[in-house]
């Protein structure tokens, strides 16, 4: 029963982002800093935690380096377009592609 509940938020999470790497997605600054600032006090949990295992610090630093790369490559390739109701965005469809498969690859 829990794993396939598992397997239904997993699908559903895959489904929302298939979702946003095939559309525009409007632009929401205040939505931006709270996720950034958010995912950075968890990023920065994760760092201490690896502080005491040299192993998984190399692993943080590796999956640092690449997720600063990817969002280089996001941040200009990115699309906008201005809307009657607010400016949207969309970015490069290699690094939605890119993030999809790493999603992917955490579960197997």
């Amino acid at each position: 029963m829990q794993f396939s509940f598992a397997i239904l938020i997993v699908a559903l999470i895959l489904a929302r982002r298939i979702q946003r790497a095939t559309q525009f997605q409007k632009y929401n600054q205040t939505v931006m800093i709270i996720r950034i600032i958010l995912f950075g006090f968890i990023a920065l949990g994760f760092l201490f935690y690896s502080l005491f295992d040299p192993l998984i610090l190399l692993w943080d630093v590796i999956g640092i380096a690449g997720g600063l790369a990817l969002a280089y490559v996001a941040t200009n390739h990115a699309k906008f377009e201005k809307r009657e109701n607010g400016l949207y965005f969309k970015t490069h469809v290699w690094v939605e592609i890119t993030v999809i498969v790493l999603f992917i690859a955490r579960f197997a």
